[in-house]
């Protein structure tokens, strides 16, 4: 089996199949060998004024569509068709990411040195645990698209590579405490043609954030 995620082997979200749905702050779905999309970031990235103007963003989208402003976010979207939660989730996601492309916070992925660590984490259990698709590690995020393979789930994946890259890279900068933020952004992929929206999200994203090529490192099977 190929230790990398292309569209031949790629296996998209199936409503009829068993799927766990957990929740912190977010959301996050998990459906046995389906190809993910997911978003993390390093824990300074998103600094206090950059939050509460992403919070007032998604509650001007919220109140736009008549939701009343003494309903919480939680229970809104308890509340919400699938087709309005969708919708809500990509416009959040779209304004995150944009905050995230600003490069706010220590930024230490900006040395190739902690990208490598990165890296080598990436490709060590791919065939294994995961298939590894497109990924780009940017100066304080990464995108990466993993399907889960021989039974792993997508939390231990994630779980697994967060943990050791955070200790490594913490190791490597002579640092301690929590390197990611405690909840990553993942989606699961709903068809090939979102898979390609994904990969081609990928090769841009650092165009989009106008970085020079020394700043971030992207990879494709």
């Amino acid at each position: 089996m190929s230790a990398y995620l292309t569209t031949e082997n790629f296996r998209s979200f199936d409503p009829e199949k068993i799927t766990r749905i957990s929740y912190r702050n977010l959301p996050h779905w998990d459906q046995k060998d389906t190809c993910a999309f997911v978003t993390f970031r390093l824990n300074d990235s998103l600094p206090h004024s950059a939050k509460e103007d992403f919070e007032r963003k998604k509650r001007f989208w919220l109140t736009r569509h008549g939701w009343p402003t003494s309903l919480g976010e939680a229970e809104i979207l308890d509340r919400l068709s699938p087709l309005e939660k969708r919708r809500f989730q990509r416009f959040a996601c779209s304004r995150f990411h944009r905050i995230l492309d600003k490069g706010l916070g220590s930024c230490v992925l900006r040395d190739e040195k902690i990208r490598e660590i990165l890296i080598e984490i990436f490709h060590y259990a791919a065939g294994e645990r995961y298939l590894l698709g497109n990924y780009v590690i940017m100066p304080n995020h990464v995108h990466i698209l993993l399907q889960p393979c021989n039974g792993a789930s997508l939390k231990a994946c994630l779980g697994s590579i967060r943990h050791y890259s955070a200790r490594e890279i913490n190791k490597s900068l002579n640092r301690k405490g929590a390197l990611w933020q405690a909840e990553p952004f993942d989606h699961l992929v709903r068809s090939v043609s979102f898979f390609k929206k994904y990969q081609r999200y990928i090769r841009i994203n650092p165009v989009c954030a106008k970085l020079q090529a020394e700043d971030f490192t992207i990879w494709a099977p």
